[in-house]
């Protein structure tokens, strides 16, 4: 166990098949802590949707001051938004899941490559945010602190299994191993 520990390191050597290898298979490791997330975000969304929909009243109120037809057009859309988020994040589970299996099964360097690029989307769209809530231009909604760390915390431990999948399957690819 320790030994696949070092495949968090991005710039670990690879020079071997066989770390190749587990460095790209970290790429369906990666792909599965996705997964794992989005069904836990499901979960969360079923188990607490009044809590979670105050909580978006309550980040709503500072718009209301400032267009209240807008606010009022944003909460009767609540309702239909929480059923998106859950019917979206189940797509991308099961999605993810799918690539896992072809990843583990394939260890191509395409596949980290592709979530490599949107989990820095997604970090870009995190910054992103906060500085429109830091600035006024987007509502402050309650979030647990607890909940926000283990998301950045599950990202950068994906950013880092992509970057050592990318690197093994790119390994692989040139030396000509078929999985």
């Amino acid at each position: 166990m320790i030994q696949h520990l070092s495949l968090l390191n991005p710039f670990i050597r690879i020079d071997d098949e066989a770390t190749a290898r587990a460095a790209a298979r970290g790429g369906a490791v990666a792909l599965l802590i996705g997964a794992a997330s989005m069904v836990f975000g499901i979960i969360y969304l079923l188990s607490s949707p009044e809590t979670i929909t105050s909580a978006m009243e309550a980040g709503m109120a500072n718009a209301a001051a400032t267009d209240p037809e807008a606010a009022k057009m944003a909460e009767a859309m609540l309702p239909a938004l929480l059923n998106f988020s859950m019917m979206f994040n189940g797509v991308l589970a099961a999605v993810m899941l799918v690539l896992a299996v072809i990843q583990w099964r394939k260890m191509t360097g395409t596949i980290p490559l592709i979530f490599l690029l949107l989990c820095g989307l997604g970090a870009l769209s995190m910054v992103w945010a906060l500085m429109m809530t830091a600035t006024g231009m987007a509502p402050k909604v309650p979030v647990p602190p607890l909940q926000v760390w283990i998301g950045r915390i599950i990202m950068l431990l994906q950013i880092l299994l992509f970057i050592s999948a990318y690197r093994g399957g790119s390994f692989l690819a040139r030396a000509g191993k078929p999985a």
